[in-house]
């Protein structure tokens, strides 16, 4: 695939459903607490915020990271044991997710991901077909441009707009370096230098994830016609000054 579209082929689709991926695919998608991002012909597997598996295909089987740095919590930890693992036992890894995931949980302990869990909770508010926004995509970044953290869809009269959205936590985060004028004007310019690869990678994912039954089948991407930027805010005080300043810019 070509650089910045993200995707994956009809074959890793096909072995996620009914093929060799498919038991790890059911343990996967029916948790609620792990979300699966699709990329350049691979994926990553989220949990809270923090990547608990990557897929790689690898001629005719796939490869399977995890972290060990998730193990480095100072409590007692199965590194020994994922250390094991064959990196293309897909039956192995798919029996250890409830140990990868309490790995990270002790991890996260110290090392606390608080935008990244809100992304992820975002995400899965906004993946019924009941949302105002759906979100598609996360993390998403051509070469040096500005990373957007997440890719949306929503419906304007009869037309359809690819959203970028970005979280902001705390007054910190509206204002200075990497505050809301900032992003603004980096998004700006991302969309202008880049609005095919954008495009494709939203309608790429989006058929990818309604194939998976990950997302429900309620846009005609065809009909995208153009961009919004939404800039979600938390954990902020709504009448401060700092705020109304950075909205007026």
């Amino acid at each position: 695939m070509k650089n910045y579209i993200r995707g994956i082929s009809d074959k890793f689709i096909e072995d996620f459903q009914k093929g060799k991926l498919s038991g790890l695919f059911s343990a996967i998608s029916t948790d609620s607490n792990l979300r699966i991002e699709l990329r350049n012909n691979y994926v990553n597997v989220y949990y809270k915020g923090g990547r608990l598996l990557m897929i790689e295909p690898a001629l005719d089987r796939y490869k399977f990271t995890f972290d060990i740095k998730y193990c480095d919590h100072g409590k007692e930890t199965h590194k020994d044991l994922l250390a094991k693992i064959g990196k293309y036992d897909v039956d192995a890894w798919t029996d250890v997710i409830p140990i990868l995931k309490t790995e990270m949980d002790y991890y996260f302990l110290g090392h606390p991901k608080l935008e990244r869990r809100v992304q992820q909770e975002f995400c899965v508010a906004n993946s019924r077909s009941d949302a105002s926004y759906l979100v598609v995509d996360i993390e998403y970044q051509t070469g040096n441009e500005s990373r957007v953290d997440m890719l949306a869809l929503t419906k304007k009269d009869n037309a359809v707009k690819i959203v970028l959205v970005e979280l902001k936590q705390g007054l910190g985060a509206i204002t200075g370096s990497a505050g809301l004028t900032k992003h603004y004007n980096d998004f700006t310019r991302l969309i202008t230098n880049n609005a095919d690869s954008l495009k494709e990678t939203v309608v790429n994912i989006y058929q990818n994830k309604v194939a998976l039954g990950l997302l429900p089948n309620t846009f005609e991407v065809e009909k995208i016609d153009g961009f919004e930027i939404l800039f979600v805010l938390y954990d902020y005080n709504e009448r401060s000054i700092l705020l109304d300043n950075a909205l007026k810019e």
